[in-house]
């Protein structure tokens, strides 16, 4: 929340005027919210909102007045002028107008009455508002809000609502450390927190360390600074707990806020197929880390190499080892390099005894190491409500197990200046407002960030027995949101691959709120091939309410059920068709809110029961569709012993009327379109499944499908592209929304950014194209790789409604070894519109990820 200012406000008047000599009620500018200007922490502020008639006529009517904050607090003691009537406790009250895009005031005290307000007379309203325990800023926001509404026939003031809020300064004496999330074993790391006014002369901070959360082992150390240095040797993963107090603070003695911890983790097995070296932020302490290549032929001679500059390998030659084996120490030096994962390529050439060099037991010649720079982290709850351009990612994890689970971030600052983000965690199942962890980045202009595994490397969930799942929250605290790019992937890591599902950010002004109609999920199932789980987080920071409807292809009802979210709260509701008894192989689930205060998303996440891949479902707010275009890239019937891909669609209808649609598939290279005529009745679900050749008669081939109508038609149109497996019987695919032309770019439009690209023995990552209007367009395509923040480029023309994917698009504009790829399209020229995807493909199983371009 930006904090710039002392107070403000907003005003909607309406006012009726007789003639310049009539007897007027005169409400006008004569609203006052006032607050003591500063308090101790603990302490509690006086607020005070009145109200004056200037007129010179009774003013006759209806009024309200309320008291609340914007940041987490409590108001009691609250009195009212009996004008004001009966006051009672409300909760969240939304705002007519956002207010430095803040709409809803919270824990409010509402006063409703009626009567008369005589010329020069004054109501007022008061109450004591006090911060919540877990507030540690330096700076509270009060609010209020005051309407009127005329009943007597008197000229002047007829309607008014008022509202705003006031700056109370918080003498804060709690100091609340904060600390990388984890280090790694002899690194030395530095515990901070914030700087009491007047501590460093009455005796500084007494800062404890401890091994155990209630600190009953605790260590107890002095200092003057508001920082102290600490170094650990581990065997193994140890969590390490902090937190201060001023010695003195106002005269009395301080008290310890809240607390920090890091995860200080020893080395990685030495045949790990990857390495994550996990270093704070500034540090410029070199890190080690053993690395054993395995299926060599003994005796032999090799030589290991690596790609990036920071990292250095030793012995960098000899003879392998009797068992096959070669183990090098790898060295990496994090001085200057980016904020997330910089990684590189440790390459052995030496002959194999397995057919293929086989490192760390998988079949590749090379293995990964990234050096990772993490930035503090404390246990700060958010601040609600976030701003609207804020994004949320609605689902990350760090889960051990039998198959464990990931979850990695990109974020891009497209932007011409550094940009500065608030990264806030929320664990599932809990209110965001009072649990949460928080951190803050830098990205420079042009650049991406990787955050690898971020709840391990970033928010400090690094034991080897850490369950964590939530949500991520995403504020721009300094740059532009409008040129901030996020992107998610989670998968299963497994010993040979992954298996992931893209899951895109939600801007929270694209948040479902009461009245907004519904959120509809398609391609959702319940059947021995699938198992649907649904996701839900409320985004605004309030309670929120509302319905998970159920409907069959037809637009069945298969039933209604309510769902409750506490602020910020991320809710998973796993296997949910079968819990509630129901059985679809093709469904839709559509969320409702009927709440007045909160916001919602949802996303459903669909697993192949014989493969257990996932695959993302995004939500559409049907009540905001109004196209007569939509196109599918990416569809595609490949069956042979090199190429096994295969595409399935769903088309919902959600119009109140029955739709003549048209259906055509466009091959890729051109070839000549095949149209069908498409009859979609009310609240029906096309199934069209191995689409191409059952609808088109295409085999062998991909390309885009175009689905329009004669007008403007609220279409969900979507489909999965996979493949199948063999093995299990099951199927490995990627979740594939239309797009619109007016969701794609021009000429003139800044361009799309596809993030979360890789080329590397361990991925691929293909580039589709698609012009979605029938007009001709040419567009430059740049790589922007890890570190860089330039691009090498290429120029590709479509025809009208082309379709075309460039396979391994980094490897073609000669990236190397990229691990961290962003690719923009631009349009230069031509009057067709463009959009792009990218499919990362995971190499040893045969993955793909579905990454949409992002304008």
């Amino acid at each position: 929340m930006g904090r710039l200012f002392r107070a403000f406000a907003g005003a909607l008047v309406s006012i009726v005027s007789i003639n310049a000599f009539a007897q007027n009620c005169d409400l006008g500018g004569q609203t006052n919210f006032t607050c003591d200007s500063a308090i101790n922490a603990g302490s509690s502020a006086q607020c005070t909102l009145s109200i004056k008639n200037n007129g010179t006529a009774d003013c006759v009517g209806n009024w309200t007045s309320t008291l609340a904050s914007f940041d987490p607090g409590t108001f009691s003691g609250i009195q009212a002028s009996p004008i004001f009537g009966n006051c009672s406790f409300v909760g969240d009250v939304n705002l007519p107008t956002p207010i430095f895009n803040q709409t809803v005031i919270h824990n409010a005290w509402k006063c409703v009455g009626s009567g008369t307000l005589s010329p020069g007379a004054s109501a007022s309203m008061t109450g004591r508002v006090k911060p919540d325990a877990a507030f540690n800023s330096s700076t509270f926001i009060a609010g209020y809000m005051l309407t009127f509404q005329r009943t007597g026939s008197i000229g002047g003031t007829q309607n008014l609502t008022s509202y705003g809020g006031n700056q109370i300064t918080v003498n804060n004496c709690n100091a609340v450390p904060e600390v990388a999330g984890s280090s790694p074993s002899g690194v030395p790391y530095v515990v901070s927190w914030n700087a009491i006014s007047g501590a460093p002369s009455s005796g500084g901070y007494e800062i404890q360390e401890a091994t155990r959360s209630d600190f009953s082992d605790a260590v107890t150390t002095s200092t003057l600074s508001n920082s102290r240095t600490f170094q650990h040797t581990v065997a193994v993963a140890t969590t390490f707990f902090y937190r201060v107090r001023p010695i003195s603070c106002g005269g009395s003695a301080g008290s310890f806020g809240r607390s920090a911890q890091i995860v200080v983790l020893p080395q990685q097995p030495a045949k790990s197929r990857d390495f994550d070296l996990v270093v704070p932020l500034g540090s410029t302490t070199p890190v080690s880390q053993t690395v054993t290549f395995s299926g060599l032929v003994p005796n032999s001679t090799f030589t290991v190499t690596t790609d990036k500059p920071y990292l250095t390998v030793t012995p960098a030659s000899g003879a392998v080892q009797s068992d096959g084996t070669v183990t090098v120490t790898v060295r990496g030096d994090p001085s200057g390099l980016f904020v997330g994962a910089n990684t590189g390529t440790i390459i052995i050439n030496a002959p194999a005894a397995k057919g293929t060099v086989i490192p760390n037991d998988s079949r590749s010649n090379s293995t990964t190491v990234s050096i990772s720079l993490v930035t503090p982290v404390n246990g700060s709850a958010k601040v609600a409500p976030p701003p609207n351009d804020a994004l949320i990612v609605p689902a990350v994890a760090h889960l051990e197990g039998v198959v464990p689970f990931r979850s990695d971030i990109r974020i891009t600052n497209a932007g011409s200046s550094a940009a500065t983000y608030l990264l806030s965690f929320t664990p599932q199942n809990q209110d965001g407002t009072t649990t949460g962890r928080q951190t803050t980045i830098t990205v420079d202009a042009n650049q991406t960030v990787a955050l690898n595994d971020v709840l391990k490397d970033f928010f400090g969930f690094a034991l080897p027995d850490d369950q964590a799942g939530g949500v991520l929250d995403i504020r721009v605290l300094a740059g532009s949101a409008a040129t901030t790019f996020v992107s998610s992937r989670t998968y299963a890591a497994t010993a040979t691959g992954t298996y992931g599902q893209f899951i895109p950010a939600v801007a929270v002004a694209k948040f479902l709120k009461a009245g907004g109609g519904s959120l509809t999920l398609t391609q959702v199932a319940q059947s021995d091939s699938f198992r649907t789980n649904i996701g839900l987080v409320e985004g605004l920071g309030a309670n929120a309410n509302g319905r998970l409807r159920v409907f069959g292809s037809t637009g069945s009802s298969l039933g209604e059920f309510p769902f409750t979210l506490r602020p910020f709260e991320f809710m998973q509701l796993g296997s949910f068709l079968a819990t509630k008894g129901i059985t679809a192989n093709d469904a839709r689930i559509e969320v409702v809110v009927d709440s007045p205060t909160g916001g919602v998303t949802t996303y459903a996440s669909v697993l192949d029961s014989k493969t257990n891949d996932p695959l993302a479902v995004s939500p559409i707010q049907t009540a905001s569709l109004s196209a007569n275009r939509y196109v599918l890239p990416g569809m595609a019937d490949f069956a042979s012993a090199v190429s096994n891909f295969h595409s399935d669609i769903r088309i919902f209808n959600a119009s109140p009327f029955a739709v003549n649609a048209t259906a055509t598939f466009y091959p890729q290279g051109n070839g000549t379109p095949v149209v069908r005529a498409v009859s979609i009745g009310v609240g029906e679900i096309k199934v069209y499944n191995n689409v191409l050749p059952g609808l088109f008669g295409a085999t062998g081939t991909g390309g885009s499908i175009v689905v329009t109508t004669p007008a403007n038609t609220p279409l969900v149109v979507s489909g999965r592209t996979y493949s199948n497996d063999a093995a299990s019987g099951g199927t490995f695919g990627q979740f594939i929304p239309a797009v619109t032309p007016a969701e794609g770019i021009g000429l003139g439009d800044a361009p799309l950014q596809v993030l979360q690209l890789e080329q590397s023995a361990n991925f691929r990552s293909n580039l589709g194209l698609n012009e979605l209007t029938g007009n001709p367009v040419t567009v430059q395509i740049g790589a922007v790789v890890d570190g860089s923040k330039t691009a090498a480029s290429t120029e590709v023309t479509l025809a009208p409604s082309e379709f075309r994917q460039l396979g391994s698009v980094l490897a073609s504009l000669n990236a190397g070894n990229s691990y961290n790829g962003r690719v923009t399209v631009r349009v230069t020229s031509g009057s067709g519109r463009v959009t792009a995807y990218g499919s990362v493909v995971d190499n040893l199983t045969s993955d793909p990820t579905y990454v949409p371009a992002q304008k």
